[in-house]
């Protein structure tokens, strides 16, 4: 039998969800014996998850991303998340065969429900939405071992280097969560799963972003010295004259970014004392991150009110007049002001692609958002920034074996295509209702 893909039947069900409590009971609850005949192929966990994130939907255009709508409006505003939502789930990474990977209740809610409503709410004020970082520390799936490399050399490598920055004298010190979240965002979201991170064939700089090496690695030459000894690595050696090998393998290029952290704090704690302002270890985590992002991107020490913008999410209006500004001289930064940012989300539109850009507020944005994304909805962090105690879960994949070679059938196969098949009664009156909500909702002519 040929059954509509899940994530098509699960988008034609968005627009029932706030009439679920509605329908007829034998579309709600579905008994064991009956579960199969009442909706095929769209799991009852599947529906929770949908019920979750319509709740989490409401909650978000309830509060100050929807104020001033009317009712209509906060319904399609409401609508739009649920779209996003949706796309997420149906995204869920899925094995190389086509198989889903089970789905954790909880989790789905937290890292995709309670995630993308308050992305809408992030893009509409800031102008830029977060990155989206989660699975890359939780030790499952196909990028599973390179993610067990990071934790296990995040947790080793950032006291070696603070060992360091105390024995120096300096008054800042390095967190996990910095470091995890530095690295995927200059480059480690692409090398997780990379066959050339484990061939050790990574360009430093080009694949994660250490534009500063040749200083920073000259400048840190003893605490590159003490990571290599720890790690059997060779970073040290990196720089050849005035060239630098390009034979980085997934531990390297994490340890690297450990030492252009410190290079780049390290700058950074100068020129705060220059302008007589406050120190980093005297500030929150968070604001300690975006100074040190905004410096590691640009070179640049920014202003506190900048910073503080940043870190309050509140930059569309300042990131739209810069981008109209600097146009044409620049490219425009798909960035609107938080009204038309919300009309476009009414409309049904969507967001934007989002690129990485010239601008460094917008891309700090991006991975700051993100590194609040992290604190928000996962437990792998503690208050202070260290990685929570952890075990590694079971694994849940592994390649699948070499299929056997395929025998001919003695009969002709049937043709290919899908035959007709009665629908079962519970899923016909869903349908019908269905094509009632699309009419309804199917824009009039002018």
């Amino acid at each position: 039998m040929c059954r509509p893909p899940r994530s098509l039947l699960l988008l034609f069900l968005l627009p029932l969800l706030p009439l679920l409590p509605l329908l007829p009971s034998t579309l709600t609850t579905r008994p064991a014996a009956s579960a199969p005949e009442a909706l095929p192929d769209v799991p009852r966990e599947d529906l929770v998850v949908l019920e979750l994130c319509a709740a989490h939907a409401q909650a978000a255009v309830q509060g100050p991303l929807g104020e001033g709508l009317d009712t209509e409006e906060r319904a399609r505003l409401q609508a739009s998340i649920l779209l996003a939502t949706q796309a997420r789930l149906a995204a869920l990474p899925v094995a190389p065969d086509g198989t889903p990977f089970p789905r954790d209740t909880a989790r789905a809610e937290r890292q995709v429900c309670a995630f993308e409503a308050w992305k809408a709410q992030v893009y509409v004020s800031s102008g830029v939405f977060p990155k989206v970082w989660f699975g890359y520390l939780d030790g499952q799936w196909d990028t599973r071992a390179d993610e067990l490399v990071l934790r296990e050399v995040v947790d080793r490598a950032v006291p070696l280097a603070n060992a360091e920055l105390a024995r120096l004298g300096h008054d800042f010190r390095i967190t996990d969560q910095e470091l995890v979240a530095t690295w995927l965002a200059e480059g480690g979201t692409l090398l997780l799963g990379d066959p050339r991170a484990a061939e050790g064939t990574l360009d430093p700089i080009m694949d994660i972003g250490l534009d500063s090496l040749v200083r920073g690695f000259g400048t840190w030459a003893p605490l590159v010295s003490e990571l290599d000894a720890a790690f059997g690595t060779d970073i040290g050696s990196t720089v050849v004259g005035e060239r630098y090998r390009e034979d980085f393998d997934l531990t390297e290029s994490i340890l690297g970014t450990l030492v252009m952290l410190c290079d780049e704090r390290a700058l950074l704690a100068e020129k705060l004392a220059a302008e007589g302002r406050a120190p980093q270890h005297t500030r929150p985590l968070d604001m300690q991150f975006i100074l040190t992002s905004l410096h590691y991107n640009s070179g640049l020490l920014f202003s506190e009110g900048r910073v503080a913008m940043i870190q309050g999410l509140r930059t569309a209006e300042y990131l739209h007049e810069v981008s109209e500004k600097t146009h044409p001289r620049r490219a425009l930064l798909p960035v609107l002001p938080p009204g038309p940012a919300r009309a476009r989300l009414l409309d049904g539109e969507g967001y934007p692609d989002q690129w990485t850009s010239w601008n460094a507020v917008y891309h700090v944005l991006q991975r700051y958002s993100s590194w609040r994304a992290l604190s928000l909805f996962t437990d792998w962090f503690e208050e202070d920034g260290e990685l929570a105690p952890w075990s590694a879960p079971p694994r849940v994949y592994r390649p699948a074996a070499p299929a056997p070679p395929r025998v001919q059938p003695e009969a002709p196969p049937e043709p290919r295509g899908c035959r007709s098949v009665p629908a079962p009664p519970g899923l016909q009156a869903l349908l019908l209702l269905l094509g009632l909500c699309a009419r309804r909702r199917a824009p009039q002519p002018s």
